[in-house]
């Protein structure tokens, strides 16, 4: 168990306090600051991140009068090597259809995947994970 004190002097104040930076926390605090909230997150090893907000954050879609067409939001087919059927049956794949990319990118097998995310345009990211030496 990790554990770490701060000490600030002052308050703080948030909106959004997500606790653990991995893959669910980042995804968490992205979409909470995304979305206008004063975000903070709080990683194990102590780091804190402080996403902008309010008119610090970058121009959105709506700020330049751009509609939100063409939005889609990915599927998690493998991560860190393990294949997610729900969601591949979600996007409409299934584990042939993965494999046929896997060869497509001469990634050897499913346990060499870190991440695959497919969406519904049919944009596809994989990321190999790193040989070990």
């Amino acid at each position: 168990m990790n554990t770490f004190s701060l000490s600030i002097k002052g308050t703080l104040e948030y909106d959004t306090v997500v606790c653990g930076g991995g893959f669910a926390g980042a995804a968490a605090a992205w979409a909470s600051a995304s979305n206008g909230a004063k975000t903070l997150l709080i990683e194990s090893s102590g780091e804190l991140s402080v996403f902008p907000f309010g008119q610090d954050q970058n121009a959105t879609r709506a700020d330049v009068n751009k509609k939100n067409d063409n939005i889609f939001l990915p599927h998690t087919l493998i991560s860190d090597g393990v294949f997610i059927e729900s969601e591949a049956k979600k996007a409409g794949k299934d584990i042939k259809w993965v494999r046929k990319e896997l060869e497509r990118r001469n990634i050897p097998s499913i346990q060499d995947v870190f991440l695959m995310q497919t969406d519904d345009s049919g944009k596809t990211k994989t990321v190999a994970k790193e040989k070990k030496q």
